[in-house]
């Protein structure tokens, strides 16, 4: 009954599963969940709580439902991309009704109250979701204006609203480039490929699911690539997806260079493989 159920996006096991899910999974116990707001910059999604299989993570200000506690730990669905896994729950405060009202639009930013010589909280990566308090205070030590939010006083410029969306999604792929590759990563402190495609769309207000192969599957249009490539066009092969930054270069985080980098794609074709398929966004 489970077969059809994609695990990484529908919250069932064996012994517990989302209430929503009754009728079309098997286990011994359904229940409704209950939301959860995460409290740190950066809380790994794991596969089980032993720790040694990152599958994503989790930022800032995002919602996580959980359905079971197990001691520290918390198994849930991420709300952003409905990613399914094992977070700390310390990273986690029972959510309240207060909305975030901004995101974080640069790839790392801090957070401080008082002075720009104290260290301060952080780095929160691009895509935390935070509430502003108060549009435009003075922090001392910087001639630049803050806004005081949940997370701390934050320079105003690294925020844009949650309505707001960047204009250019491949511009703020680029913004990665030299950030390490880190299997699971979502943010500036390390990705993986198909999150430098997730978190770039997600700024320009395009939902995209985690994986490459939810992303080949779900995200634009197939087109044949006699027709000529360009710029944000994005090349998949098994296990992973990269964006064209014009007709001939490829941008990727990648586990050759363990690192974000920008090559022919030629290059990468010659080391791995053609591309399987090539995919346009509806823009």
């Amino acid at each position: 009954m489970n077969q059809m159920l994609d695990p990484r996006l529908h919250p069932y096991k064996s012994d517990v599963a989302a209430k929503a899910l009754e009728g079309q999974v098997t286990a011994e116990t359904f229940v409704e969940g209950s939301l959860h707001r995460v409290t740190v910059p950066i809380s790994d999604i794991l596969s089980d709580q032993m720790g040694e299989a990152r599958t994503s993570q989790a930022l800032f200000g995002e919602i996580f439902m959980v359905y079971q506690t197990e001691g520290y730990w918390a198994w849930g669905q991420l709300l952003t991309d409905g990613y399914v896994g094992w977070i700390s729950a310390l990273d986690l405060v029972a959510a309240d009704d207060k909305d975030a009202t901004h995101l974080v639009a640069v790839p790392l930013t801090r957070a401080t109250n008082t002075s720009i010589k104290v260290l301060g909280d952080g780095p929160i990566p691009m895509g935390a979701r935070v509430r502003v308090i108060e549009p435009s205070i003075s922090i001392e030590a910087s001639s630049a204006a803050f806004s005081q939010t949940d997370a701390g006083a934050i320079p105003a410029h690294h925020l844009i609203p949650i309505a707001s969306r960047s204009a250019d999604w491949v511009k703020t792929a680029m913004q990665f480039a030299e950030t390490p590759y880190v299997w699971g990563g979502r943010s500036a402190l390390g990705l993986d490929c198909s999150a430098l495609v997730q978190v770039a769309l997600q700024q320009a207000g395009i939902g995209c699911p985690r994986d490459s192969d939810m992303q080949e599957a779900g995200v634009g249009k197939f087109f044949d690539r006699t027709d000529g490539l360009k710029r944000g066009d994005l090349a998949f092969w098994p296990g992973h997806v990269g964006i064209m930054v014009d007709s001939d270069t490829l941008f990727h985080a990648n586990a050759y260079a363990m690192s974000t980098v920008a090559e022919p794609l030629t290059e990468v074709e010659t080391r791995v493989g053609p591309a399987r398929t090539f995919k346009r966004l509806n823009q």
